[in-house]
């Protein structure tokens, strides 16, 4: 009785990281196809005006702020 308990327990060990080390793959390719997303001239540019849009959005906020303060 006590073998066949700690064979499930093992083989229950076994099904969990057979699990966790797919999901580890998943997670790996994942990234891997982000990578070679970024590497798209497309892809590049897009991020490029994604980024300008929040820097000019937080430098109009600051303007504001200091107008704002100004006026006070």
């Amino acid at each position: 009785m006590r073998m066949k308990m700690k064979d499930e327990e093992r083989n229950q060990r076994n099904v969990q990281t057979a699990i966790t080390i797919n999901k580890q793959k998943q997670t790996y390719l994942q990234n891997a196809e982000e990578q070679q997303d970024e590497e798209i001239d497309d892809v590049k540019e897009m991020n490029r005006k994604v980024i300008y849009a929040k820097c000019v959005t937080i430098r109009d906020q600051q303007l504001d702020e200091t107008k704002y303060k100004i006026v006070l």
